[in-house]
């Protein structure tokens, strides 16, 4: 039992420990992260340059059939970002250029090796990093083809992590998570392509002297549709998917992606029809893409 005087001194014991607990707890608690809010905004006349290098292993199989083939691809190309500042709707106006570049195919015993037309087009993007608007001023971009299905490259594969280098309009913190679907407008044909997104901020990570945002975010697009062979007259029916993961990393200060890699898979299924007959091909591929800051204003970005 305890003693008269221990009983007595428990409630003040318990009070003081009371008046404490509000104090202590009140110093030692870190705020709570609010975040930060990212975006691409710029200076009419402000210039980023980026190297970008593709590498693509492919595989084309005729279902149902002995005939094979496999091919290397490799692209490489120096773009350039020009902001041109605000437009009327309050998002900035881009031209975006590759400048050189070359394009070279290995497989079925030939190597052969292109060097890239110089292309410029105007891009109509938001202050997150979306992008509204595509059009070619001058040149033609880079084209892939995998059996039917076409791949076409521009600058915005570069400096905007393929399209989905977007930010949503709120604050992020490590850890934060956002998705969406682009509309990512083709140039070539006027015509938009879906691509749905996840991204995640990963954390700080220093490069080249900068520190940045590291964000993984990962995508997919599927297209498809029937087109004429305009040599043989069949009708072709593709089906073909695009999905991958891409790390870029963005620097709050210079408002840009320092650099972003890619890795991506994709896969087509061709029909041929022709005079009540039909054929099937099969392709897969898997696309490695690297893109990096190498001049901002004019000034060389080295690790510092």
């Amino acid at each position: 039992m305890p003693s008269a005087s221990a009983v007595r001194r428990t409630p003040l014991a318990a009070l003081a420990v009371l008046a404490v607990l509000p104090a202590v707890a009140r110093a030692g608690a870190a705020p709570a992260p609010t975040g930060q809010i990212f975006d691409y905004r710029h200076n009419g006349g402000d210039q980023a340059v980026y190297d970008y290098k593709l590498s693509c292993r492919a595989q084309v199989k005729e279902v149902d059939g002995p005939n094979k083939a496999e091919a290397e691809i490799s692209l490489q190309m120096k773009c350039l970002a020009e902001f041109l500042g605000d437009t009327a709707s309050g998002d900035q106006g881009v031209r975006g250029e590759i400048a050189s570049g070359t394009l070279r195919v290995k497989g079925e015993g030939e190597d052969e090796s292109l060097d890239l037309p110089e292309l410029t087009v105007k891009y109509i993007i938001s202050s997150r990093g979306r992008v509204k608007d595509a059009s070619i001023l001058s040149g033609d971009p880079p084209v892939l083809h995998f059996m039917g299905a076409v791949l076409i490259f521009g600058p915005e594969d570069a400096f905007l992590a393929s399209g989905v280098g977007e930010f949503p309009h709120r604050p992020l913190k490590k850890g934060d998570k956002w998705e969406g679907t682009e509309d990512i407008p083709n140039p070539v044909t006027g015509e938009s392509q879906k691509v749905s997104y996840k991204s995640v901020l990963v954390g700080e990570e220093k490069f080249q002297g900068a520190v940045c945002q590291k964000i993984k975010t990962t995508r997919s697009s599927t297209f498809g549709g029937t087109i004429e062979d305009p040599q043989s007259g069949a009708a072709v029916h593709l089906k073909a998917k695009v999905s991958g993961e891409i790390v870029w990393l963005f620097d709050p200060q210079r408002k840009l992606i320092m650099s972003s890699q890619a890795k991506e898979s994709i896969s087509v299924t061709t029909r041929f029809e022709l005079e009540g007959e039909s054929r099937t091909a099969a392709t897969s591929g898997v696309m490695n893409a690297r893109s990096v800051l190498t001049e901002y204003n004019g000034v060389p970005v080295t690790v510092k």
